[in-house]
């Protein structure tokens, strides 16, 4: 769910003051329902924390530096250069996704228990 993402993004930025956090929401054709919602929170971010969102990878920023994705692909994962975390947006992450990750340890992932 969008809450969830939005705390999951908040948590990360807590723990990475270091860095500004700059996240993109790969969006899947069920989240569609979901943009008035995406809309508000981006508009309520706290400063050093920006969120963008598309349907296609096309539209991630370069300089994203959390990634939020239901089912990340190891080409989504290996195109963000700056990427240091992964949200998945459910309770749990997928075997494929935790092997994904687990083959780049410089990446963190954060999944939402509050779907």
């Amino acid at each position: 769910s969008l809450a969830a993402t939005a705390a999951a993004v908040y948590l990360v930025r807590r723990r990475r003051r270091r860095w500004s956090v700059v996240a993109f929401y790969l969006l899947h054709e069920a989240d569609v329902d979901e943009l008035p919602l995406l809309e508000a929170a981006a508009a309520s971010l706290s400063p050093g924390v920006t969120l963008s969102w598309g349907t296609e990878m096309s539209r991630a920023p370069p300089e994203a530096t959390v990634f939020v994705a239901r089912l990340p692909s190891a080409e989504a994962l290996d195109s963000l250069k700056r990427l240091r975390a992964v949200i998945v947006p459910f309770a749990g992450p997928t075997v494929t996704t935790r092997l994904l990750l687990r083959a780049r340890p410089h990446l963190s992932l954060h999944n939402a228990h509050f779907n």
